[in-house]
Formats: structure tokens, sequence, C-alpha cells
């Protein structure tokens, strides 16, 4: 019976630490966010614009706004009409202190993409649920798969954007 009460306290020790390092990971993570767009911003030249500054309110609602698997034909028709102005055609995805450019990318299933990193240091992009890990100064290059609708692509402590199939 002694043993019980160890395992049950070794679980609940477990538990304690790993919800200890989901908080302090969250915390950590937006203060690199914050982060970034500080020294984004302190880093920029006089006159010229930031990536930040040249996404639209309306583009950046429209990629928060994505539509769920729950979503009807019909929305997810009106969804795609709102944002072809804003959809570029695009193989190469570049980031810059952890900002992407394109923001909402046109693709078709089974294409490739560059990803290309053009900070001195790494980034952490997430595709869909795939992480990759992009080196600093580097470009790789990863596949859509098979895939029709709206895929969400994003730099962890940074802007998140939108791949759209034709």
């Amino acid at each position: 019976m002694k043993n019980a009460h160890y395992i049950v306290v070794g679980v609940l020790a477990v538990l304690a630490i790993a919800v200890g390092a989901a908080i302090y990971q969250q915390q950590t993570g937006s203060k690199r966010s914050s982060t970034n767009q500080q020294e984004y911003n302190s880093s920029k030249s006089v006159g010229s614009q930031s990536a930040f500054q040249s996404q639209s309110t309306e583009e950046i609602n429209l990629i928060k706004a994505a539509p769920h698997s729950s979503t009807s034909n019909e929305e997810r028709r009106a969804y795609r009409e709102k944002l072809e102005p804003f959809a570029k055609d695009a193989d190469v995805i570049e980031i810059t202190n952890c900002v992407l450019s394109p923001l909402i990318v046109k693709t078709e299933d089974k294409k490739s993409y560059q990803l290309k990193n053009n900070d001195s240091v790494e980034h952490t992009v997430i595709v869909n649920i795939t992480e990759l890990k992009l080196p600093a100064n580097e470009t790789i290059s990863f596949a859509m798969g098979q895939y029709n609708g709206f895929m969400n692509f994003s730099c962890v402590g940074g802007t998140q954007g939108l791949l759209v199939t034709k």
C-alpha cells in the first residue's frame, strides 16, 4: 500500500513539472515575440516600410478568420473570394525577423516551396501541424502534399500566414 502512495506522489510531481514547463514556455514565447517585434522595428532603416506595416489589417483579420472543417461550402466560397485580392503566387516564402512574406499564398496540391530565412538566427516554421527548423540564412524546401482548402503556416514567435489551394 505504501508503494501505491509513492507512485501517486511521483505521478503528481511529474504532472506539476509538466504544467510548470508549459506555463514557462508560453510566457517566454510571448516575450520572444514582442522582443522580435522590437528588434525588427528598431533595426529597420528610416523611411523604409516594415513588413508588419505593409500588411493590411484586413489581410491579417482574414487569416485569423480562416474556415474550419465545420464551415459550409458556401461560407468557404465567400471566404475564398475575400482572400483573392491578397493571395499571391509564390515559390519562395521569405522570413525576416519572423515575419512571413507573402502572408497569403496561392498553392497547388503536391507543389514544392522554398522557405528562405533572411535572419542570422534559426526560426521554427509550422505548416499545418508539421514543424520545420529553418537554419539561419538558409533556404529549405517543403512539399505541400495533397491538400484542398486552407492551411495555416506560421513562424513561431512571429506572424501567421495562410496557404490557399487554387
